[in-house]
């Protein structure tokens, strides 16, 4: 049987700068890149979340997931909050617990919280996780 020759495979086109796109003059890189042509997305304003919420949310089970927030938002009586992202369901828990903070004994404390991730885990290595039910019933004393 006889061999197949194989083809050589052409060399790659050049590397051309989208359209529109404008060219970094130290490096040649394009400044806009693949997405000059597409539309700007709509983007969520990331909520930074204050102590209270990282007390809720450090041994909570879950974390501060899309379930626990929506539970969370709903305990604290928050209006539209279905049609929110997680990001905007944490800006809008967090601005709740401006005006109602937690009180002083529920736990993790304050100070537990500023331990790093470590020590924290260390400290609370016993102690059972908080279940989001625990934590709606100390949101609806608020």
């Amino acid at each position: 049987m006889p061999k197949r020759l194989l083809r050589e495979r052409p060399p790659p086109p050049p590397k051309v700068a989208p359209k529109g796109a404008v060219a970094n003059a130290a490096t040649g890189a394009s400044k806009s890149g693949a997405s000059a042509n597409k539309k700007p997305r709509k983007v969520e304003a990331k909520a930074i979340p204050s102590v209270d919420f990282i007390r809720l949310c450090r041994w909570l089970e879950g974390g501060s997931c899309a379930r626990n927030c929506r539970a969370m938002a709903r305990t604290l009586g928050l209006q539209g909050y279905s049609a929110l992202g997680k990001q905007g369901l944490i800006a809008a828990i967090v601005e709740a617990l401006e005006t109602k903070p937690l009180p002083a004994s529920f736990s993790p404390t304050l100070e537990e919280v500023a331990l790093n991730d470590d020590d924290f885990n260390d400290a609370w290595a016993g102690k059972p996780v908080l279940k989001i039910e625990q934590v709606c019933a100390v949101l609806e004393t608020l």
